[in-house]
């Protein structure tokens, strides 16, 4: 015959490893959500990068044009040059390396992230005929 206590010890045990399965499976659930969350926020900040190299790469479109060449303007187009020329030429630019009226103003205004994220910008957009 068992004696009370050891029965109450073993349901003890039972309820013990029961919550134990229960706060490993919360626990898994958990992370999964985590990371659902940080995957989303990988996309968000992807889309915030994007919205900001657009922003900074719109004080050069009034020169450089977007995807085509601005009427009447003999500025060389960005569009579809490789993002590596573009950025050598405005740290070339910031550096005084090469002369400018506005250039050289303009490249000493950004950090290399942002002109990393400018020229990746530009290098993307497929050039265009002009109009």
């Amino acid at each position: 015959m068992r004696s009370p206590t050891t029965t109450c010890l073993k349901e003890s045990v039972i309820q013990s490893q029961a919550a134990q399965r229960a706060t490993r499976r919360l626990f898994c659930a958990l992370l999964g959500v985590g990371a659902a969350l940080s995957m989303a926020n990988a996309g968000a900040d992807e889309t915030l990068a994007a919205r900001q190299a657009a922003s900074w790469a719109s004080s050069c479109v009034t020169c450089h044009g977007s995807g085509a060449p601005v009427k009447g303007s003999s500025i060389p187009m960005l569009a579809g040059r490789s993002a590596s020329e573009i950025e050598q030429k405005m740290r070339a630019y910031a550096r005084g390396n090469t002369p400018g009226d506005v250039m050289q103003q303009i490249a000493k205004g950004y950090d290399e992230k942002a002109v990393a994220r400018i020229a990746q910008w530009y290098a993307q957009l497929k050039p265009q005929a002009s109009q």
